[in-house]
């Protein structure tokens, strides 16, 4: 490539980046939180102590991101937008390391295309507005693959520190973190072939990691030895659906069933294209591959045991997956040039998805703010308000500003009437919000009970029925007459 295409490339990734900025901060705050944010927030009040006892736990997946939200909250706030900026700074460092990485083991062309896919992929930019852990997960993904790819190739014992330290926040940024750090070890072996000294600093380095490691590798023992499935929705998921669910997800952020089988060969097509071209080439080239297949196979093959399967907890393969994507399409345009084109369309199906997300209700997170500021705007001097899901309880605290007692249903949801009949003792309207009540109880009778035993003065359905706002009549609002009412006498 030429001084001057190639300095084009590089302008095109840098424009790649502050548009993939700008996308990411001017839309930052146009969802409201959903319970897992809050939660974050609630995992990360307190004192330092009292934070680090919280989010040392098996159950948070990895406490480097909490750790960092407890800091981060101490210097910008805890507003929506300064708690999601965290995430949009990983996500959009992630954008450079990569293209660094690209460059190392690939082309420079495949890696800006990597680039733009990645910057404009909806998965990414969900995550990237979403004050948990997946954007972080991939920043240090690539972060730890590029120190490991020129630890290798250029040596340097501060490298190797680096590396452990990288190898470090991968495991700590996400319990499933462990699958990549074991695929670097067969990244190390196809990077050393022919570097045995270099080969013998890594083994040493992951030995002391090891080491250091040995409480996290314990805890993750004990989770596979022991799991008991929590969630009824959890299950089994066979490789052949777990692979397109995942590029389905990565690509358009769209599920089994909703993605189609043209949608799904595309990204997988060119995966393979890019994956088949660099086996062809030298071994340390194959690193890429590993990195993008090998997490999802050890994943795979612990979830026979663990069966906890969701797209954004192997996030790690992302970035080397997009990149294998932008790779094959550049194969297939050096063989015949038109078929270059398949990355643009490839790019406008994820563009489609992209504008979906940023413009359909019916596929965004629950909007909490229009059923706060509702029940606000609406609420009596007697109101009670029961969300479905006790745990969402802090998600409507956090944007509700009225005056009425919010409560968490607790009750058994099949027979409800209990619950409501300690309410009307109490209340005039009983504000009754469902959402996540199907998948915690399916086919309840939260909704039924209430509808026959009190009017419905109001229902509301924000983002196409994700969330159920209804209103209900327990009891007259004069249960007497007031003393200033004048009786009529009439026959």
């Amino acid at each position: 490539m030429g001084i001057g295409r190639s300095r084009w490339v590089r302008i095109g990734v840098l424009v790649a980046i502050f548009v993939a900025y700008g996308l990411r901060v001017t839309t930052l705050t146009l969802q409201s939180m959903w319970v897992d944010e809050v939660m974050a927030l609630h995992y990360t009040d307190g004192d330092f102590i009292t934070v680090m006892h919280t989010i040392v736990q098996p159950q948070h997946n990895g406490p480097l991101f909490y750790l960092l939200l407890f800091g981060w909250r101490h210097i910008v706030g805890s507003s929506d937008f300064a708690v999601r900026y965290l995430s949009v700074l990983c996500s959009v460092l992630t954008l450079p390391l990569l293209f660094r990485w690209a460059r190392r083991l690939v082309t420079v062309r495949a890696g800006a295309a990597a680039v733009w896919l990645l910057a404009f992929s909806p998965f990414t930019l969900w995550f990237a507005q979403e004050a948990k852990m997946y954007a972080l997960h991939m920043l240090v993904a690539v972060a730890s693959s590029l120190v490991l790819t020129e630890a290798f190739q250029r040596g340097g014992w501060y490298r190797w520190l680096l590396y452990a330290g990288l190898a470090s926040t991968v495991l700590y940024s996400h319990l499933f973190g462990a699958f990549l750090v074991a695929s670097q070890a067969g990244m190390a072996l196809l990077l050393g072939w022919r570097r045995r000294k270099r080969l013998l600093a890594y083994l040493t380095t992951m030995l002391l990691l090891g080491l250091a490691h040995l409480p996290l590798l314990r805890i993750g023992w004990q989770l596979i030895q022991y799991y008991q499935p929590r969630d009824i929705w959890r299950g089994f998921v066979p490789l052949r659906s777990l692979l397109r669910d995942a590029l389905g997800n990565y690509f358009y952020r769209l599920s089994v069933p909703a993605v189609s089988w043209p949608a799904f060969l595309l990204p997988a097509g060119l995966a393979l294209v890019g994956a088949v071209a660099l086996l062809r080439r030298e071994k340390e080239r194959w690193a890429v591959v590993v990195h993008a297949f090998l997490p999802v196979l050890l994943f795979y093959a612990v979830s026979f045991r663990v069966p906890v399967y969701t797209a954004k907890y192997l996030s790690a393969a992302v970035p080397a997956l997009f990149l294998l994507v932008a790779y094959g399409a550049e194969t297939l345009a050096r063989l015949w040039r038109p078929l270059g084109a398949v990355l643009l369309v490839l790019g406008g199906l994820m563009m489609g998805g992209l504008v979906r997300d940023l413009t359909d209700p019916a596929v965004q997170r629950g909007d909490w703010r229009f059923v706060a500021e509702y029940i606000d705007t609406h609420e009596g001097p007697n109101d009670v308000v029961v969300v479905s899901a006790y745990y969402n309880t802090r998600l409507l605290e956090r944007y509700y500003q009225g005056d009425s007692e919010v409560k968490g249903f607790t009750d058994d949801p099949y027979d409800p009437w209990p619950f409501y009949e300690r309410m009307a003792q109490r209340y005039d309207r009983m504000w009754l919000v469902l959402h996540q009540d199907q998948a915690m109880a399916p086919e309840n009778h939260l909704r039924d009970v209430a509808a026959a035993a009190f009017p419905v003065i109001t229902e509301q359905y924000p983002n196409a029925g994700q969330i159920a706002l209804i209103g209900y009549q327990m009891r007259f609002t004069y249960p007497a007459l007031p003393e200033s009412a004048t009786p009529l006498e009439a026959c």
